[in-house]
């Protein structure tokens, strides 16, 4: 079976435009975090960050913003 490639480049660019999209989101939901937040509100932040700025996503990157923001809280709790 052959597989038709002519669309890869196409298809990175999408992936690459989605993750920069939930960048953005996770950038402005964790700029907008209070210091004693928990992974728990990562949720209600992203939603919040999506009214701030003009991206528009669908469901899965708004998943990917949501995962990724929860893992930042994890990873760099509040000192």
């Amino acid at each position: 079976m052959t597989r038709d490639t002519d669309d890869l480049p196409e298809l990175f660019e999408e992936q690459r435009d989605e993750y920069d999209d939930a960048g953005e989101i996770v950038d402005a939901a964790l700029n907008t975090a209070s210091r004693d937040v928990t992974p728990d509100e990562a949720p209600e932040l992203v939603a919040a960050a999506q009214l701030q700025i003009p991206v528009t996503i669908d469901d899965h990157t708004h998943e990917l913003a949501v995962r990724t923001t929860e893992s930042e809280i994890r990873d760099n709790p509040a000192a």
